[in-house]
Formats: structure tokens, sequence, C-alpha cells
């Protein structure tokens, strides 16, 4: 993805970790929370179906004014996320 703003450019690639809302229970509605502290996300990571541990940040670079390589970068938002059928997510 790639932002614009006045003359500076900034092409972020990667994704982020959320943590989920409620859990062990079917819902047809889940909170997708994503945080950062310090400008890093605070969740980095993910266990995968092997239990083995996945990186997952966004990294971003700029071009124009100022210019810099590919660096992490936090991002901080909260979805709600809604589903036609019950769903559940297990702990």
């Amino acid at each position: 993805m790639t932002i614009e703003c006045n003359r500076q450019r900034f092409n972020i690639e990667g994704g982020a970790v959320a943590r989920l809302t409620p859990t062990d229970r079917k819902t047809t509605t889940l909170t997708a929370e994503f945080k950062e502290k310090e400008g890093v996300d605070e969740l980095p990571e993910y266990l995968n179906e092997n239990e083995e541990k996945v990186k997952e940040v966004f990294e971003a670079e700029g071009e124009g004014e100022e210019v810099f390589a590919f660096k992490e970068i936090g991002f901080s938002s909260t979805e709600e996320l809604t589903f036609e059928e019950e769903v559940e997510i297990k702990t």
C-alpha cells in the first residue's frame, strides 16, 4: 500500500496481529483490537496451526522530503467484525 501526502510518500508492507474478543463462546460479532506502543506493534507474533511463532508486522519506507529505508511501524485500531453465522475463537 502507498500513502501520499504533499511531497511525501510512504510505502507500507506487511500486516498486524489483532487480539480478538470474545473467546471460547459462539458469537456473530468479534472485536479486533490492534495496539501499538512507542511506534511498534504490541502483538508482533502469533502461533500458527503447528504451534510455531510467526512474526507479522507492518513496515514502511519513506520517499520524498523524508527518505528512510523500511522499518517497523505500529498500528492501532479497533474494528468490529460481523458474521452471518456464529463463529468461535478457541484459546
